[in-house]
């Protein structure tokens, strides 16, 4: 007779542990055993096209993302970030139309891992603080980059808004979010408490759940930057979760 117990007990230690418990539940009940891996080889028939539609999207951003690379190198290889994004906004203008740039930001702002936020949000949201007579919580970038320059630490010029990137001796401490009044440091982020509080790093947020990143192949927490070398073939775990996904479903 077919283990279904073992069978989905393997699959859901792989992607779904904390469900485990509801297995454990009826085990010895074969009929409750069987519906239960009947409807979590469903769920894993619809996980694996989603995992594979994603490894797919994710293989042709890295192919486009080399063909740019190398006309940059074509055109200047020390191009200004300036240059690049007129160069992204004019390609988007006239070979997608202007009806993309909405979807097509919210898509770029999730892969930079910065929040999208409206002008006019941010402008309604500091009147509302100003008419209390309080200032916004949000962090004044210029007074804590002065603060931090004075006791030695660089903040290179990002492009983004509402980020400080802030270094040392050429080496990188931290990405300060002056829109979240928090910051990030080794892949863990932090409430901003102040610029002693940024050096000595004492107030860490609860830790986001590290999950498969299907861009880099390995596990780290959702917003936080890959690291290099891009695993591939069995070393990332991209390509194992495909594969146990479909080991679970031919079953």
């Amino acid at each position: 007779m077919k283990d279904y117990y073992s069978s989905l007990h393997k699959f859901l230690s792989s992607h779904f542990p904390a469900q485990i418990h509801k297995l454990e539940a009826v085990r010895g009940n074969d009929v409750e055993v069987i519906k239960m891996y009947n409807m979590y080889k469903e769920l894993a028939k619809d996980k694996l096209q989603e995992r594979q539609k994603s490894a797919d999207t994710e293989s042709k951003s890295q192919e486009v993302a080399k063909g740019i690379h190398t006309a940059i190198n074509n055109v200047d290889e020390s191009l200004h970030y300036e240059d690049f994004a007129k160069a992204v906004a004019i390609t988007l203008k006239e070979n997608y139309g202007t009806h993309n740039i909405a979807p097509f930001m919210k898509v770029l702002h999730a892969g930079l891992g910065i929040n999208e936020v409206k002008a006019e949000d941010l402008e309604e949201d500091q009147s509302y603080a100003s008419s209390f007579g309080t200032s916004s919580k949000k962090i004044d970038k210029e007074e804590v980059e002065v603060a931090l320059n004075k006791r030695g630490y660089d903040t290179p010029k990002t492009g983004i808004w509402n980020k400080i990137l802030v270094k040392k001796d050429g080496a990188r401490i931290g990405m300060i979010d002056t829109e979240e009044s928090t910051y990030t440091r080794d892949g863990k982020k932090y409430e901003w408490e102040g610029t002693q509080d940024f050096i000595k790093q004492t107030k860490p947020l609860n830790e986001a759940k590290a999950t498969c990143c299907h861009r880099c192949g390995r596990v780290h927490v959702k917003g936080t930057p890959c690291k290099k070398p891009y695993l591939k073939g069995k070393k990332s775990c991209a390509i194992n979760e495909i594969e146990t996904l479909k080991e679970f479903y031919s079953k």
